[in-house]
């Protein structure tokens, strides 16, 4: 039977790592733009300006309020389209792309300490609070 506390407990962790890394506050907008920008990223793939607002389902004002907010906080830049110079294409800052990685690296870290203290028959407890007060500005790109 799946732990329900234990997949609450995960997305807690998640929601917290992310939001110490990367420039997320209490909107899912931003954490939404941010995911699909890395995966077209690792799937090497670009992301039209155009077709980047079709993606999700949030309202295009809020999905443009908080591209705006990425785009001049420094994680996001726009270029042209080398195929189509009507066109934009979003692109990830180095800082974006390194908080990135690094999130899902703690993430995956995190994942294999649970399984670890699961498989010893350690109980690897439902309140982990070693992340709580650490909160540097997330919409800061350098830290």
């Amino acid at each position: 039977m799946v732990n329900l506390i234990k997949i609450i407990d995960l997305i807690t962790f998640i929601r917290k790592i992310s939001q110490r890394n990367l420039p997320i506050t209490t909107s899912f907008i931003p954490y939404d733009i941010l995911v699909y920008l890395y995966k077209a990223y690792t799937d090497q793939q670009q992301v039209n300006l155009k077709e980047f607002f079709l993606q999700f389902t949030h309202s295009e004002m809020g999905v443009r309020y908080h591209l705006k907010q990425l785009i001049d906080d420094g994680w996001i830049s726009l270029s042209e389209n080398p195929n189509d110079k009507r066109s934009k294409v979003l692109v990830m800052s180095p800082v974006f792309i390194s908080n990135m990685e690094k999130t899902l690296y703690e993430i995956a870290a995190y994942i294999q300490q649970q399984a670890l203290l699961a498989s010893n028959g350690t109980s690897p407890g439902t309140n982990d609070n070693s992340l709580d007060g650490l909160t540097p500005d997330p919409r800061s790109p350098t830290h």
